[in-house]
């Protein structure tokens, strides 16, 4: 156990931070496809803890599954790596599925649709996908034609559309395995490289809104093939069901381990972007899940051969791959799809710079489709975003709140959605606590969340407002009209701290898409829009020299805050042993009269030695003899007094050390040995090396 901890800590001391899209970005993006299907939120659960796993089990765990690597889509260095990548992964998931289907094992098919969920949606955070797909410079929509859209579409010849690959040097870097770093020079992290990995990066939205057009595609997909197996549609109801492993261990592991990771001054986290990292919450989350007995989920992932059906043949192989896989076509072309932007430019709690805070919105469980004949509302299924922790002090998040819509939840326009909005405070050694930031006897608009039905209670100090998606009116405590943008938006103050946020809605269609014509359109850079973190913060704090500066400053307090108690624990570790072992066993003397007891397996071993010896038991049978004898035994032993030791007492004894006994008892029989002890021709111990309790009887 202690060597698989150790192994584990290098391991995770060693991942780079920015590997893919962010833990918490993948645990939102499943979240808010998966409930488009009506999953479970007990098999969501299970799905978020296995999207993980392809992460941990690549770079974060001393027993990793090497071929999880090839799910983060890295090195496609032309748009035909790319056309062999998907069309074996496609050909392979739809075998996999359909055989499990007819073996009838719906958990199964819940790892195998987590797994392959994440490829689809690295593919979009770790390729060119988006500056080869520009929007328009307006700024206010998302493209959905994903490389779905292309792939196995006769209208479209690959020939002439751009290149697409997931290295920034597609033609010079070679292809690498996740264990030689060099691949982080294409890749790059949270400052610099093509991917788009969480929210500090330029166009992340873009990226992020691909990866959800997109699963909604796989998903859709796999209920096909699903039910081409079996037509019943029983086993597809059996998988958006399926509870048969607990997954909540694990996903809490995942939150914290994400939130807290430290791989460097840089990548400071890993749930959603740089900031949040922390050494000794970090280590001792991780190695509280690891010291842990492995769950049932974990089990009952690794011992699957899941992973062998879906990656073999191996996507990475090009030599030949198959040339008739399925085609993945939209879902529900018919459906408009929009995006709910919350943007939170601003918070701060007013006592303390110092502060770790974090961010809570819930979006949902209200408003909805509205149903013309009753008057009332279907409520939106709730989507709770945990936004990543950031130090008070520098007031200037990137929190990035993003949560979907389609025409089916609000097919009139007039309907609204409910946004509760938290910050709290994150706390070493006891519960975290909710800052107050609710304006004090601020009015509240006579439309807000307490007019939906079965309202779901906030504890005090959480904003709760009200939006409609269509006209981007906002209604709540001190809050009243349109704040879509960063020139515009409102400052929301309480007794303990304040939050600055807009709301914005955006669509999401074909129509967004740049007509180029000049520059050629694989040459082309897209806008960094001005409505997005990036876009109105900038790089990321650690990339500005300033930040770099404080951010290594926080890694030294980070490192000084872990080795402050592993220093002391190491000091008590070793010190504390040798105290006892002095006081315990003073008699460890050699013939030289230096302790023996400098380290607590060598004073272990001299006990050791003694116990083996056996005790020296001094009778006495009431005869003068023996009470001569002990007269004798005393003298022999140095003892001040010549007074006989008498029936029924016991005495500790301690001989005498004077150099002139070291010289009588320097007798080579005696002589010790090269670990320090004594060799003994005969079952007689030597006098000078007997120290123990001498029981008369």
């Amino acid at each position: 156990m202690i060597v698989r901890l150790v192994v584990s800590l290098l391991v995770l001391s060693a991942t780079p931070g920015a590997i893919c899209f962010d833990t918490g970005h993948h645990y939102d993006l499943l979240r808010s496809s998966l409930t488009e299907f009506g999953f479970k939120d007990e098999t969501i659960k299970i799905m978020q803890a296995v999207n993980w796993f392809a992460d941990l089990y690549s770079f974060g765990s001393p027993i990793p599954i090497p071929m999880l690597e090839y799910l983060h889509v890295d090195t496609l260095r032309s748009t035909d790596d790319a056309l062999c990548y998907w069309s074996t992964l496609i050909t392979n998931t739809q075998h996999a599925v359909q055989n499990v289907t007819m073996n009838r094992s719906p958990i199964d098919v819940v790892y195998l649709l987590s797994a392959t969920l994440h490829a689809v949606q690295d593919f979009y955070s770790h390729s060119n996908w988006v500056e080869s797909h520009p929007h328009d410079d307006a700024c206010d929509c998302y493209r959905s034609d994903t490389f779905f859209h292309y792939f196995q579409n006769p209208a479209y010849n690959w020939s002439q559309l751009p290149e697409i690959y997931s290295d920034s040097c597609p033609s010079q870097c070679p292809k690498m395995s996740y264990r030689n770093q060099d691949w982080m020079t294409p890749h790059g992290d949270y400052c610099q490289g093509i991917n788009k990995d969480s929210i500090v990066r330029p166009n992340f939205n873009e990226a992020y809104v691909f990866a959800y057009v997109a699963s909604l595609e796989w998903i859709n997909a796999t209920m096909t093939w699903i039910n081409e197996a079996d037509p019943t549609g029983t086993f597809w109801d059996a998988v958006r069901t399926c509870t048969a492993v607990d997954a909540s261990t694990d996903l809490e592991a995942a939150f914290k381990v994400s939130l807290w990771t430290m791989t460097g001054t840089v990548n400071m986290g890993h749930w959603k972007g740089s900031g949040s990292g922390s050494t000794l919450r970090g280590l001792v989350a991780y190695i509280l899940w690891m010291a842990a007995p492995n769950s049932q989920l974990v089990e009952s992932f690794r011992s699957d051969n899941i992973n062998d059906l879906m990656l073999s043949p191996s996507p990475y192989e090009c030599s030949s791959y198959p040339q008739d896989a399925p085609r993945i076509y939209p879902y529900k072309p018919n459906v408009t799809l929009s995006v709910v932007v919350l943007r939170t430019l601003a918070m701060h709690k007013y006592d303390d710079d110092n502060h770790r805070m974090y961010g809570v919105v819930y979006v949902g469980a209200g408003g909805g489709k509205r149903n013309d004949t009753t008057n009332s509302t279907v409520p939106l299924p709730q989507q709770v975003f945990i936004e990543p922790t950031q130090i008070s002090g520098r007031k200037f998040p990137y929190w990035t709140t993003m949560r979907f819509l389609s025409s089916e939840d609000f097919p009139i326009g007039n309907e609204f959605i409910p946004i509760n909005y938290q910050l709290w405070n994150e706390n070493v050694f006891y519960e975290d606590t909710l800052v107050d930031i609710v304006p004090v006897n601020a009015s509240t608009s006579p439309v807000g969340n307490n007019t939906l039905p079965d309202p779901k209670a906030f504890p005090p100090g959480t904003i709760e407002l009200t939006y409609w998606p269509y006209n981007k009116i906002i209604n709540g405590p001190g809050v009243d009209g349109v704040y879509s943008n960063a020139s515009n938006s409102i400052t929301v103050s309480g007794p303990e701290g304040y939050v600055t946020i807009y709301i914005d809605t955006r669509t999401i269609s074909l129509n967004c898409s740049l007509n180029l014509t000049d520059p050629p359109l694989s040459l082309h850079t897209p806008p960094q829009c001005p409505n997005t973190a990036s876009g109105e913060n900038g790089p990321a704090l650690v990339c500005t020299p300033a930040g770099a500066d404080q951010a290594m400053a926080e890694f030294r307090s980070a490192l000084a805050e872990l080795l402050a108690p592993l220093g002391t624990f190491l000091l008590l570790l070793i010190v504390g042993p040798i105290i006892w072992c002095r006081r315990r066993h003073r008699a460890c003397f050699a013939p030289d009269g230096k302790c023996h007891c400098y380290a607590p397996w060598t004073c272990w071993r001299v006990h050791q030695q003694r116990k083996k010896l056996g005790r020296r038991t001094i009778n006495d049978d009431d005869d003068d003899e023996d009470d001569s004898n002990n007269h004798e035994t005393s003298s022999l032993l140095g003892e001040s007094s010549s007074r006989p030791i008498t029936r029924g007492q016991s005495k500790r004894v301690t001989f005498d050390k004077s150099p002139e006994f070291r010289r009588e008892s320097s007798s080579p029989m005696y002589s010790p040995n090269d670990q320090g002890y004594y060799n003994h021709p005969t079952e007689t111990p030597s006098p000078t090396e007997i120290r123990t309790d001498t029981n008369i009887v």
